[in-house]
C-alpha cells in the first residue's frame, strides 16, 4: 500500500493559487524534501498535510486513510517548526514530555521515552535546563526530540535550521540524517536551501509557482533538471537563449545568437514553450590555445572578462558569442589575463536543452 499520497491539491487564496493542483507519492521511511523560493507553496503543502489548513480541493492519504477533513490532534503526524516554539516555563524534559503526559501515559513511561529520546538528539544531561540557557542549536534538537516523543507516522520539518549559522546547520543535518536511521518515521523537509536538501534527502521535490517542477533523487534534479526553473535553483548554470532546435540524425541541435549552431541533449520532453541551453560550468572545459582539430562536442572562442579566487578554486568570467559564461579553471592551469582569448567546449551530453519560462516560441519540428 502506498504511504502517503498528495491526491490533486488545491490551495487557492485572493488573487493566487498557492497549491495548484499537486500530487506526489512520498514513501514510508524515507527523508523527502520540499524545494523552491519563498512564495512557491512548499509551506502550504506541509500545512496541508499537518491539518494546519484545508485544501480547497483534493485529498490527503495516509496507508490509505483518507485524512483530508480530520483536524490536526488526531493525525499521527507532528511538526517543528523554525521559531522552536518551545514552552519558557517548562524545563528540557518537560518539554519533551508534554505530549505523552497530554496522551495520559504513565510516569515510568514518559520517563523512559523522554531518556531515550535526550540520548537520541545528544542532550544527556539536559534534562533539568530552561529553553533560555539553551543554544539555537539545543533549541532546535528539543524541539525535534518533542515531536518524535509520541512516535508519529510523519515528521514534517518546516525550515528547521534557517534561524542557525552555516557551520552549525551543516552539523544539525548530519545529526537529523543519524537520527532518521533510529526511529520508524517519514522526514518530510520543507526548505529554500538547495544545499540542505541535496545532503539530506532521499527524494525531492522542486516546487515553483504552486506546481512540482521536478521529482527526483538529488543526482536525478542535479543532473538532469526537466526545465529552466530546476536547472537555475538546484547549483549553478550557465544560460545559453535558443532561437531554433531540430532533431537531425539522432542528434539535437540548436541555434544560439553569437554562436551557431550547438550540439545538445535530446530535450526532456516533447511539448517545449520557450527553449534555453543550461550547461554547467563544471562540464565546461577551458583551454589557453585554439583546438588542433575539428572537437566531436562544442567549441567556442571567448574573452576572459575576469578571474576570482574562492580559496578553493578560481572561477573564470568569459564572454562568447555576446554571452556571459562562467567556468572553474583546473588547479594546474593559471589565471588567464584579463582580455586574453580562450577556448571553450561541452559534450552534447552535459549541454541540455530545456523548457524555459514563457517567451517567444522557437520552431521545433
Amino acid at each position: 500500500m502506498e504511504f502517503l499520497v498528495l491526491d490533486s491539491l488545491f490551495r487557492r487564496y485572493p488573487g493566487r493559487a498557492a497549491v495548484d493542483g499537486i500530487s506526489l507519492t512520498i514513501n514510508r521511511g524515507e527523508i523527502f524534501s520540499l524545494l523552491g523560493p519563498s512564495g512557491c507553496g512548499k509551506t502550504t503543502l506541509l500545512r496541508l498535510i499537518a491539518g494546519l489548513d484545508q485544501p480547497d480541493a483534493g485529498r490527503v492519504l495516509l496507508l490509505g486513510e483518507d485524512l483530508t477533513r480530520q483536524p490536526a490532534h488526531r493525525r499521527p503526524v507532528n511538526t517543528v517548526f523554525q521559531n522552536y516554539a518551545l514552552f519558557p516555563h517548562l524545563t528540557v524534559a518537560q518539554n519533551i514530555a508534554f505530549g505523552l503526559e497530554a496522551a495520559g501515559k504513565s510516569k515510568s513511561v514518559v520517563r523512559e521515552s523522554v531518556g531515550r529520546l535526550l540520548e537520541m538528539v545528544r542532550l544527556d544531561g539536559y534534562g533539568a535546563k530552561r529553553p533560555a540557557q539553551l543554544s539555537g542549536g539545543e533549541k532546535q534538537r528539543v524541539a525535534i526530540a518533542r515531536a518524535l516523543v509520541n512516535q508519529p507516522k510523519v515528521l514534517l520539518l518546516d525550515e528547521p535550521l534557517a534561524a542557525l549559522d552555516l557551520k552549525l546547520r551543516q552539523h544539525l543535518l548530519l545529526e537529523l540524517r543519524a537520527l532518521h536511521s533510529q526511529v520508524d518515521t517519514t522526514f518530510i523537509y520543507v526548505t529554500h536551501d538547495q544545499g540542505e536538501a541535496m545532503s539530506l534527502s532521499h527524494r525531492i521535490a522542486v516546487l515553483h509557482a504552486g506546481k512540482v517542477e521536478q521529482i527526483g533523487t538529488p543526482r536525478e534534479i542535479y543532473d538532469s533538471p526537466k526545465t529552466a526553473q530546476v536547472a537555475a535553483f538546484i547549483g549553478d548554470t550557465n544560460f545559453l537563449p535558443v532561437t531554433r532546435a531540430w532533431e537531425e540524425q539522432g542528434q539535437w541541435r540548436a541555434e544560439v545568437p553569437g554562436l551557431g549552431q550547438i550540439r545538445t541533449s535530446p530535450p526532456p520532453v516533447k511539448s517545449l514553450n520557450s527553449l534555453r541551453i543550461s550547461v554547467r560550468p563544471q562540464n565546461l572545459r577551458i583551454s589557453m590555445f585554439p583546438p588542433n582539430a575539428v572537437p566531436p562536442g562544442n567549441m567556442w572562442e571567448a574573452v576572459v572578462t575576469e578571474s576570482v579566487y574562492f580559496g578553493t578554486h578560481t572561477l573564470c568570467l568569459v564572454e562568447a558569442g555576446g554571452h556571459r559564461l562562467t567556468v572553474p579553471l583546473p588547479q594546474e592551469m593559471p589565471a588567464p589575463l584579463k582580455g586574453s582569448t580562450v577556448w571553450l567546449g561541452s559534450d552534447a551530453d552535459d549541454t541540455l536543452l530545456l523548457n524555459a519560462a514563457p517567451g517567444p516560441s522557437p520552431s521545433v519540428p
